[in-house]
């Protein structure tokens, strides 16, 4: 069972996809995705739900319309949770410290997305053989290259640059990878910076690989 995770704001190679997006990536070579596409979905988190805003972007992304943190907070509230008892997130009891919360698992980020017309897949470095989707980047750039954003799970000790800081996994909607200049494009709802966030390539890959290439992937 995966566990759940919690960060507040800071302080195909082997599957063949074919997903619809809201438009393909632009054919530029070495460039997968679409980051400015990408930062007009963005929005800053206020508790420790990085995975329920992650989602929220991937839903504006699709679907044109982003949740607000406060309405896919209470959509969260009403759903049960795959992995656990109770709904998929609850808000802290002590707003006064917004940390103080479970956070959402991995495998509910799913469901929350397809309370919103977004079906999608939760997969893994474990898991990719079991479901059929693989993970890595050669499999992160395909899924770009055929939909434009994914939610990876990274450190965000290392994407922050804050190395022993002890924050933790963190969810993040990966917009672009550009292979040319080395770069990722990240929606990131923890820092007030996070529209359009960019990492190296080998900081990203290093933060991703820590956990395991976890991915959450639309599939329609």
């Amino acid at each position: 069972m995966k566990t759940r995770f919690a960060l507040i704001a800071a302080t195909l190679a082997a599957t063949a996809v074919a997903l619809a997006g809201p438009a393909q990536a632009a054919e530029t070579p070495g460039i997968h995705g679409n980051a400015e596409d990408g930062a007009r979905n963005w929005s800053m988190q206020a508790y420790d739900d990085c995975g329920v805003m992650a989602i929220a972007h991937l839903v504006g992304f699709f679907t044109g319309t982003t949740p607000s943190e406060e309405d896919i907070i209470a959509a969260a509230g009403t759903i049960p949770s795959v992995d656990h008892d109770g709904p998929t997130y609850v808000k802290p009891a002590d707003l006064a410290n917004p940390n103080s919360g479970d956070g959402i698992a991995q495998l509910d980020m799913p469901v929350l997305a397809k309370h919103y017309g977004v079906n999608a897949v939760y997969t893994d470095d474990d898991s990719a053989a079991d479901t059929g989707w693989a993970t890595g980047m050669p499999a992160l750039e395909g899924y770009l290259d055929a939909s434009g954003a994914v939610v990876a799970i990274a450190d965000a000790d290392i994407i922050w640059h804050d190395l022993g800081a002890g924050y933790g996994p963190h969810a993040v909607v990966v917009t672009e990878v550009d292979t040319v200049n080395g770069v990722v494009h990240l929606n990131d709802s923890g820092p007030a910076d996070g529209a359009d966030e960019q990492v190296s390539i080998a900081d990203f890959e290093s933060a991703w690989g820590m956990d395991g290439h976890q991915l959450v992937v639309a599939t329609t």
